[in-house]
């Protein structure tokens, strides 16, 4: 009879080959958002920053006109990376700042996994957004890169 065999699956994510990258968790850009608890939120984003450090994710963080419009990021993620940089957009969508695509490069991601609060809405309804996370995994996971 054949036996079962410990066999780490291939598709299995692990530090070495994806990039967590999270956008715009800002107090004014969840403003509006009534499909979960505001503390809910900050604590789920917490949660998952602090996993991608024990874990030795490597993590980009970003936001949208902190200074001038959506405030800073949530001071639940600012403390899980205390001393890492945070990329402050202009720009609405993330894949258009040079910045990110040239931190992503850094790292040398082979896959990336996108955490936003707005990402699977937008997937769901085929938003700008969405239609820019589309395109970005397309664009980079296409290319190998």
């Amino acid at each position: 009879m054949p036996q079962a065999q410990p066999t780490p699956g291939k598709e299995l994510l692990s530090p070495a080959d994806h990039t967590l990258i999270m956008i715009d968790h800002q107090s004014q850009m969840s403003f509006a958002t009534k499909s979960i608890d505001a503390t809910l939120l900050r604590n789920n984003c917490a949660l998952v920053a602090k996993a991608a450090r024990e874990f030795k994710v490597s993590t980009i963080l970003t936001t949208v006109a902190e200074k001038s419009f959506s405030g800073p990021i949530y001071e639940e993620m600012r403390s899980v990376f205390p001393k890492g940089e945070i990329i402050d957009r202009t720009s609405m969508n993330t894949w258009e700042d040079a910045r990110i695509a040239k931190r992503v490069n850094e790292i040398g991601w082979a896959r990336s996994e996108t955490y936003a609060k707005t990402t699977g809405i937008a997937r769901a309804h085929g938003g700008a957004y969405g239609l820019g996370v589309i395109y970005a995994k397309t664009m980079f996971a296409g290319s190998g890169q």
